[in-house]
């Protein structure tokens, strides 16, 4: 309102009102505190959903199979995460190659489905990537094993 009463001030024109509470009435007055109230409830599940991508990351980078399979199935499907099919089917993967039993099942299901929407390059490609994560992470547990038997 700063600049349009400063261009009427310039025009000798009188600037808008302001409304006030009592001329706005008691059911506009309502709708906007729901509205502000909504946007407060939604900035916080997105904050929230952040907190539990990140959440999820760090386990699934710790090597839990469930986590590396939700984070594999939230890349493919566009969930709290930008979707990408590589990261999707690297994580989903990961999670398959640890796993036995009905878990290596579904696990292998989802790899299958994710595998439909890439090319056979980009197939080959969360493989390596797959294959690169796991080489790392027994890079640093080696290290580490090195390090506390000094």
């Amino acid at each position: 309102m700063g600049l349009l009463a400063a261009i009427c001030r310039n025009r000798s024109i009188a600037p808008p009102a302001e409304p006030s509470y009592a001329a706005l009435g008691m059911r506009t007055l309502i709708h906007r505190c729901v509205a502000v109230m909504f946007l407060a409830i939604a900035a916080a599940g997105i904050l929230a959903g952040q907190t539990d991508v990140e959440a999820l990351r760090a386990k699934a980078e710790q090597g839990a199979t469930h986590a590396q399979h939700s984070l594999g199935l939230m890349y493919g499907r566009d969930q709290g995460v930008a979707r990408d099919y590589l990261q999707a089917h690297m994580w989903v993967n990961l999670a398959a190659s640890k796993s036995q039993g009905e878990k290596n099942e579904r696990y292998a299901k989802s790899r299958k489905l994710i595998a439909e929407e890439m090319t056979s390059v980009q197939i080959a490609e969360a493989q390596r990537l797959a294959r690169e994560w796991k080489q790392k992470t027994w890079d640093e547990l080696k290290k580490g094993l090195e390090t506390e038997s000094r």
